[in-house]
């Protein structure tokens, strides 16, 4: 029987990770937020390297470290863990305990890098809709020229918002990443097989 997996059992090999907080901490006391807290200068709280977890929802990967959250209906993203290790090679899953049944869970990324690159172009709601409505929130990423409409409040940002996202594209030389609907595919074909679920999954 496949066991949660708990920090103590995986070994962390991933500088970017903690640049990438480091220079959130100092975005956040540049203008009075907690970057790891509920009220940040993003879309989505991350967590300390100290406090990365398995959130056990019934559809939570087993094999997988939770490494930030929407703080929406359990929604998450976490470190798909092989072999013990996260590292640069390490596949982003999203996880939406309300999302389709049966597609509560999809791999953004192939790593964390380009889990950024994606998200510093245009926020990181879209990723979280994927296992609402796939289709639309792909438009989002695989679309270069892709803006909101009026009624697509949660994806839209503020001047702040950009501003924050610019600072740490330009610390830690990111470029926007757009994605093709083909990589998409390649990344569901080659890493949701890889995914442990917990036997509650399928009941």
């Amino acid at each position: 029987m496949q066991q949660t997996i708990t920090l103590a059992d995986v070994t962390i090999e991933l500088p970017l990770y903690r640049q990438f907080l480091k220079i959130g901490q100092e975005i956040g006391q540049a203008s009075n937020q907690d970057f790891c807290g509920e009220f940040n200068s993003l879309d989505i709280i991350f967590s300390p390297p100290t406090e990365l977890s398995n959130f056990r929802y019934y559809c939570t990967p087993l094999n997988s470290l939770s490494f930030a959250r929407t703080g929406v209906d359990g929604e998450h993203f976490s470190f798909l863990v092989v072999d013990g290790i996260v590292n640069d090679r390490s596949p982003i899953v999203v996880t939406a305990p309300m999302g389709l049944e049966g597609s509560q869970n999809a791999i953004v990324s192939q790593n964390f890098r380009v889990f950024l690159q994606i998200w510093i172009r245009i926020g990181g709601f879209p990723l979280v809709d994927i296992p609402f409505r796939q289709e639309h929130a792909l438009q989002v990423y695989t679309d270069a020229h892709w803006q909101p409409n009026e009624s697509e409040t949660t994806y839209r940002q503020d001047l702040n918002h950009k501003a924050v996202l610019a600072s740490v594209a330009a610390k830690l030389d990111l470029y926007p990443h757009v994605y093709t609907l083909k990589t998409f595919q390649s990344l569901q074909q080659r890493y949701i097989p890889l995914l442990q679920m917990p036997p509650e999954y399928d009941q």
